[in-house]
């Protein structure tokens, strides 16, 4: 299948932009025309064809370009100026529609994403029936995965940004309109390089720089503060979809990406992606220390898990579609042979923290306010957390209980009396976290209301014997830093976004959005 698309002038782009930006053609005005609550997934609006012509200039753009309806040009002129009309035409976001002669319709979809325009592959006819996606298509915006993965990215100023599997781009350019510097949008497919490079003239982004490769092969030599990802992980027994195969176990890309980083990411810098893999005989983060080699002790290692699925129910999906029992037998077998525990649907954040220290790994239960301030908060926090000057003001701070934290506690009966047997913490914000604790813990966390300093938290500890007299200021200054980093205290100097933002204002915190 031939790219529909054609890279004109810039007059041509600019008369483009111009009338989407005059017609208010953004997310929140599409969302609201939907009334769809949650702003993407419009992939699954198939409403057939209108029978009445577009009240305004938004309602004609939201049922040629998201919905893909076809349209009589009339119809169409009627609401885009001359120059505009044209321009779409000559840059193939307007093509005559062969099964109703005399009419218009739009080879892909046209949508805004995070304050850009994307261009990327339509899914239904016109008439509202499957669009069929050839093997290199190049994957919408809207959609869920990809939201998630977007949603999660740090959005901290950067000078060099890459983005691998790049598809339509969308990735590097909203990074290159809102914080890097400059961006590279890589992709091994044809089709979705000409796409990305279509949509970089119609955002008219001169900051990024598209190139075409396996991986890292277009930026040999180069180095990067932030490299991020949203790779092909699908695990298919026969490959189809370059935007979706990720090999048999569907981490073969994903792998071979972090396997780059240590040649490709700067001392300091932050790689993200969104991906599926596995818990297996060992857990991810030891697998992912295993990618990284010799250089592993250079990275943090954050996990935020938003989905976990037993492998039988992966294996019972993917046969039912596929070739019913022979596929059931080969991925029972195959995931037995890699010991899968688990799948995991996550966004893994790696930090090159370039500091003499132990490197850490975290793993958190991405929750309703689990967002893009949220992840730059803890991203954040550990790149200071074991830091000596953090822990000294951590001894002199007035930490205090956050709002929604909660205990679970089992109780036993022991030679005639109800003991506590184990006690389990957690909060909702800002990510979805349960631990299992000591049983003093909850009388520590109990004495963190705002007044104590946490030197003298560590002398009541001490006190009721809790904790070891001699115990090591810098030790205690640890705990608490951990404590933060769980969200179960919060001080004002490092409080995650909303709670500082209630705190600020003597508002409640939001638990849910």
């Amino acid at each position: 299948m031939t790219v529909p698309l054609q890279l004109g002038p810039a007059s041509e782009f600019a008369a483009v932009r111009a009338f989407l930006q005059a017609a208010g053609f953004t997310l929140p005005a599409v969302a609201a025309r939907l009334h769809q609550t949650l702003p993407y997934d419009f992939t699954v609006l198939r409403p057939g064809p209108a029978d009445t012509d577009p009240q305004d200039a938004l309602e004609m753009l939201i049922r040629v370009f998201v919905l893909g309806e076809a349209a009589a040009p009339a119809q169409i002129a009627g609401w885009v100026p001359g120059e505009a009309f044209a321009a779409m035409q000559t840059l193939g976001l307007l093509a005559p529609y062969a099964e109703a002669p005399g009419r218009l319709y739009s080879p892909v979809t046209l949508c805004p994403v995070d304050g850009v325009y994307v261009a990327s592959e339509r899914w239904t006819q016109p008439d509202g029936s499957p669009f069929s996606w050839p093997p290199d298509a190049v994957y919408p915006a809207l959609t869920r995965n990809t939201q998630v993965f977007l949603g999660n990215l740090s959005r901290q100023p950067c000078d060099r940004l890459l983005d691998l599997c790049s598809g339509s781009g969308v990735a590097a350019l909203v990074a290159a309109a809102g914080f890097a510097t400059h961006a590279v949008a890589a992709d091994i497919a044809p089709r979705s390089t000409a796409f990305t490079e279509f949509n970089r003239r119609l955002n008219a982004l001169e900051n990024v720089t598209v190139v075409e490769g396996d991986l890292y092969e277009p930026v040999k030599g180069q180095t990067f503060d932030y490299i991020l990802a949203h790779p092909p992980y699908v695990p298919v027994l026969r490959p189809g979809y370059l935007y979706r195969d990720g090999g048999t176990d569907g981490e073969e890309i994903t792998r071979r990406i972090i396997e780059g980083l240590p040649v490709f990411l700067r001392p300091g810098g932050v790689f993200q992606c969104h991906t599926s893999v596995s818990d297996r005989e060992l857990m991810l983060e030891q697998r992912i220390r295993e990618w990284l080699g010799e250089k592993q002790a250079e990275f943090d290692v954050v996990l935020i898990i938003w989905i976990e699925l037993d492998p039988e129910r992966f294996v019972l999906a993917s046969a039912a579609k596929e070739r019913g029992l022979e596929d059931l037998k080969s991925w029972k077998k195959l995931f037995q042979e890699w010991k899968v525990r688990n799948l995991l649907d996550v966004s893994i954040s790696l930090i090159r923290h370039g500091e003499a220290r132990e490197p850490l790994d975290l793993r958190r239960q991405g929750g309703d306010n689990s967002g893009p301030p949220e992840v730059d908060w803890l991203l954040r926090w550990l790149r200071i957390a074991a830091l000596p000057e953090t822990h000294a003001a951590l001894l002199r701070s007035r930490p205090k209980a956050a709002a929604g934290l909660r205990f679970t506690v089992t109780h036993v009966v022991e030679e005639d009396e109800l003991r506590a047997a184990n006690c389990r913490a957690g909060v909702p914000y800002p990510f979805a976290v349960e631990v299992e604790m000591d049983r003093w813990m909850p009388l520590l966390l109990a004495a963190c209301n705002g007044r104590r300093t946490g030197l003298e938290l560590m002398a009541g500890m001490c006190q009721q014997g809790h904790i070891p007299a001699d115990t090591p200021p810098e030790k205690f200054a640890a705990l608490l830093a951990a404590m933060i980093s769980r969200g179960f205290i919060v001080v004002p100097e490092f409080a995650p976004p909303q709670t500082l933002k209630a705190m600020t204002e003597n508002q409640p915190l939001p638990v849910a959005k």
